[in-house]
């Protein structure tokens, strides 16, 4: 589940949105909620 989350966050912002992200996390069992603003 790391790496895939790893992963997701390296494309947010460049190929995915974070609500895009979120979506796939939670299809893989991360059950997240609430907003995701990525560091630069």
């Amino acid at each position: 589940m790391a790496e895939l989350i790893q992963k997701i966050y390296l494309g947010v912002g460049k190929v995915i949105t974070a609500d895009e992200a979120r979506a796939i996390a939670n299809r893989a069992g991360a059950d997240l909620s609430g907003t995701f603003t990525p560091m630069e």
